[in-house]
C-alpha cells in the first residue's frame, strides 16, 4: 500500500450488517482510501467528476454506481471537471461477513459471480442503474433493520443479474491481486 492512501475506519460496527450514507454535497473532499468493508457507491449530479479506483482514473457521466469488494483496492472520487454544486452520493458498506456464509449456496452463485469480479472494482451500465436506483432509493428510507437487510440482498441480487457490468481495472497490479 501506497503511504499516501488513507485507511477509513467506517463506522460500520459490528452489532451492523451495512450502513448507508444519503447525502448531499457541493463537491468530493475524502482522499483515496480503502477499507475492509464491501462499498456500493451512487452518485449523481457529477457529470465530470474523476472516479479513482486502483490505477484506474475515469470521468464519469451523470450516474455512477460502483461495487467494490476488496479491502485493499484504492478508490475515491475527485471533483475533476464537476461543475455540479448538487451532487447526491448514497454509499452503503457492508462487513463481507454477511454475505459470505451464503456465498457456497446455489441460490447465491450469481452474488458469488458479482463479489469476485467487484474484487476489481465493477461500474454498472446505464440499463442496470435504471433497474436498481428504486431499489437503493428504498433502502435509503428503511428504518426496520431486518426488511433492510433483505432489501440489500435484494439489491446484490438485481445487480448480480446486470448484463452491463463493466471493470474499472482491466489488469490488475500485484498489489491488487485477489487468490
Amino acid at each position: 500500500m501506497r503511504p499516501d492512501i488513507f485507511r477509513e475506519k467506517s463506522p460500520l460496527s459490528a452489532d451492523d450488517c451495512f450502513v448507508v450514507f444519503d447525502r448531499r454535497k457541493s463537491s468530493f473532499t475524502f482522499p483515496v482510501h480503502i477499507h475492509p468493508e464491501y462499498e456500493l457507491n451512487y452518485v449523481e449530479g457529477a457529470s465530470g467528476a474523476q472516479r479513482i479506483i486502483g490505477n484506474s482514473v475515469e470521468t464519469i457521466g451523470e450516474q455512477d454506481l460502483v461495487l467494490i469488494a476488496s479491502p485493499e483496492l484504492e478508490h475515491a472520487w475527485k471533483d475533476g471537471e464537476c461543475q455540479s454544486n448538487d451532487i447526491h452520493e448514497i454509499t452503503i458498506q457492508f462487513h463481507p461477513s454477511l454475505i459470505e456464509q451464503y456465498l457456497d449456496k446455489k441460490q447465491f452463485a450469481s452474488i458469488q459471480q458479482l463479489l469476485a469480479k467487484a474484487s476489481r472494482g465493477v461500474v454498472f451500465g446505464k440499463g442496470t442503474v435504471d433497474r436498481v436506483l428504486p431499489l437503493l432509493r428504498i433502502l435509503t428510507l428503511e428504518r426496520d433493520g431486518f426488511y433492510a437487510v433483505m432489501k440489500l440482498l435484494v439489491l446484490l441480487y438485481e445487480l448480480s443479474k446486470g448484463d452491463d457490468i463493466n471493470f474499472s481495472i482491466d489488469r490488475l497490479h500485484p498489489k491488487n491481486r485477489s487468490g
